[in-house]
């Protein structure tokens, strides 16, 4: 039914132009209005026999009117293609103009009213009488609204800008390695592209909102697998925006300033020592390595080479005695405390009152009601005796009960441990030093590595995703509330549950009894604060959803082609160019889940989807032909991969072993 519409068009039309044929199509507009009469059709009447090649009726439905433009534009796609090879149009010149109807696409395909096609018509410069001359059309289209891919892509690259140097080798990283930005600052990203058209502000009060895993307020979330490449990559680039990664030995530091003293248990020695033995790093190179680190943390400076000397003495002392087989060392040490002072430093044992403390709290802790259960009076009294008798803060002594218990339940969080340590020793645990990040402690499933950049002051929430059971994908639809369902991958920008979202209304899911029940009541009054209404999922119904469904998918291909265009003239893009797009589009789509009682279960892709791990790297190609662009990493020395190793390891993050792992 399209093909009398679309025989004569030509293969290589503007935008303009092909609104201005549908103009002529389906509809009249009278001279000094936009369209207010538009032919229209039936659900039925879109889809026809292959034989029938007639107009629609007149019906009242715009929404149909919209399916109609939409099956038009689908013809004619199809009948360029049929004519690219008689044509002789440059694989260059296709990819762009593919562009263009893709946008245009997009666009209509989200309208739903009448005042959106005609906002939409005019917004492709077709008002007055609907016949503006080809050069009419040329000369307004700079003045044009520019489409939601170009909007999304200048509005994208400077939320970027505001918080790293490098956004093009970032966007190029997660898309290799199925990484995803999201929360709330890619809400705000999403929607300024769809909705409102302006410019980001990156002091937007909005930004600091938290994100859907009800993780701290941060100024940009990256979403990683847990693969040692991709986190190498990724480290490799935020580095060279000057960011510098969370040490737990900072704390440590502060521990001395405050204390006079600070302590390890054997645990993070023996820890230490494994991984440099499996990783193969050198005693030299952890010491060079922790004095750069901590100097860029920590304000404690006339500390730093003692403290970091000793400590890699510790370690050395501890793996010769292992590789001379001294009997039962591991089994000897594992009671002993390392303990730093301002001046010296020497191993010790925790004494047997503190030792079966540790026991009884973790045994109580295994019970079902932990909080009813008291430890004997007459032990807590001896163990506070015989610490207070070492010359140490009783503050340590709770940051040491903590830490022991850690190693051994951190499924059990830390905020009930030092709730608990804190309660049955009426003694106070600082917030300001922690041996460990505090995030990775409340993890649910997540591993997070918090960085920040000294000159701006930007936090940056490096979250590591295990494969099993989790990918970056299951994870965004673990979110508590849908509006904050939505990422972007590096390839395209996504949002799974896009109905209401203009209108800032969202769903609640059912997460009564979650660990991050209490992170997510604080979160919502956020957002509410900022006139977002929720209401329950439907608690009621069962059903199935497709990421298509109610999806909202806008492609990022234009932040390289865009760069690539300028920098290369009549330059061909590579062989693998389009299907790299395609199939990671077509991942993400391909995955459905099950709404269940208020709550997202038995997330699954269908298998015959599946993105190559080995195909070419858009990251290695945006490196190569882009480089050179302000917002490309320059070419240089490789990081080394010891270097990301210890960065994780001191951030509280035991580093991953190599995981296939895409969206």
């Amino acid at each position: 039914m399209y093909r009398s519409s679309v025989r004569d068009m030509g293969p290589d039309m503007k935008p303009e132009e092909i609104i201005h044929h549908i103009c002529n199509a389906v509809g009249q507009i009278p001279q000094g209005q936009c369209i207010v009469d538009l032919k229209k059709c039936t659900y039925e009447e879109i889809h026809p026999p292959q034989d029938r090649d007639h107009d629609p009726p007149i019906t009242n439905h715009f929404q149909v009117n919209a399916l109609w433009i939409l099956g038009f534009l689908k013809e004619y796609n199809r009948m360029r293609k049929s004519l690219y090879k008689a044509t002789g149009m440059s694989e260059f010149k296709r990819r762009f103009a593919d562009e263009d109807l893709a946008s245009l696409e997009s666009r209509i395909s989200g309208i739903k009213t009448a005042q959106n096609i005609i906002n939409l018509l005019k917004s492709w410069n077709c008002c007055s009488d609907g016949r503006q001359s080809e050069t009419d059309s040329a000369s307004s289209t700079a003045t044009d609204k520019p489409d939601v891919e170009t909007q999304l892509r200048k509005i994208l690259i400077q939320f970027l800008k505001s918080r790293i140097k490098h956004p093009l080798s970032l966007l190029a990283m997660l898309s290799d390695y199925g990484a995803a930005l999201s929360g709330s600052g890619a809400l705000k990203v999403i929607l300024d592209a769809l909705f409102t058209g302006s410019t980001f502000e990156p002091s937007d009060p909005d930004d600091a909102l938290s994100t859907g895993s009800t993780f701290e307020p941060s100024d940009l979330d990256i979403y990683i697998p847990a693969r040692i490449d991709a986190l190498h990559s990724a480290l490799h680039i935020l580095e060279q925006s000057g960011v510098c990664w969370a040490n737990f030995l900072s704390d440590k530091l502060e521990d001395v300033s405050k204390y006079g003293a600070t302590m390890f248990s054997f645990s993070t020695i023996h820890k230490t020592i494994r991984i440099m033995e499996e990783y193969e790093i050198e005693p030299n190179y952890l010491e060079g390595h922790l004095l750069r680190s901590l100097a860029g943390l920590s304000t404690h400076r006339e500390f730093i080479p003692k403290f970091v000397s000793m400590f890699c003495r510790a370690c050395q002392s501890c793996a010769k005695q292992e590789r001379e087989h001294v009997p039962d060392s591991v089994n000897s040490l594992k009671d002993s405390v390392w303990m730093f002072y301002r001046e010296r430093s020497r191993f010790g044992y925790a004494s047997e009152p503190v030792l079966k403390a540790v026991e009884n709290l973790i045994s109580i802790l295994d019970e079902d009601y932990p909080e009813e259960h008291e430890l004997d009076e007459d032990l807590v009294f001896q163990i506070r005796e015989d610490w207070l008798g070492t010359g140490l803060d009783e503050e340590l002594l709770a940051k040491y009960l903590v830490e022991r218990i850690m190693e051994r339940r951190r499924y059990k969080g830390r905020e009930m441990i030092v709730r608990l340590v804190t309660t049955w020793f009426n003694i106070s645990h600082p917030d300001s030093a922690k041996e460990t990040n505090t995030k990775t402690d409340r993890d649910y499933g997540f591993r997070v590595l918090n960085g920040r950049v000294p000159d701006s002051g930007k936090q940056i929430q490096v979250i590591i995703v295990p494969w099993k059971p989790r990918s970056v994908m299951r994870t965004i639809l673990s979110f508590y509330a849908t509006h904050v369902m939505c990422f972007i991958s590096g390839s395209i920008a996504a949002h799974l549950y896009f109905s209401g979202i203009e209108n800032r209304q969202a769903s609640l899911l059912d997460f009564e009894g979650d660990k991050r029940q209490g992170g997510a009541l604080e979160s919502i009054k956020k957002w509410e604060a900022r006139g977002w209404r929720f209401t329950d999922m439907d608690r009621t119904k069962n059903r199935i959803r497709q990421a298509s469904d109610d999806g909202k998918f806008i492609s990022l291909e234009g932040c390289f082609t865009s760069v690539f265009q300028k920098m290369h003239k009549g330059k061909s893009l590579p062989h693998w160019w389009q299907g790299y797009f395609a199939r990671r589009e077509e991942a993400v789509r391909a995955y459905s889940w099950w709404e269940s009682k208020g709550k997202i279960i038995d997330v699954y892709r269908r298998s015959h989807v599946h993105v190559d791990d080995g195909e070419a790297r858009l990251l290695g190609w945006v490196q190569s032909e882009l480089n050179g662009h302000e917002d490309v990493m320059p070419q240089g020395q490789e990081r080394d991969k010891h270097q990301t190793v210890l960065d994780l390891w001191f951030g509280g993050i035991e580093p991953p072993s190599y995981l296939n792992c895409f969206i």
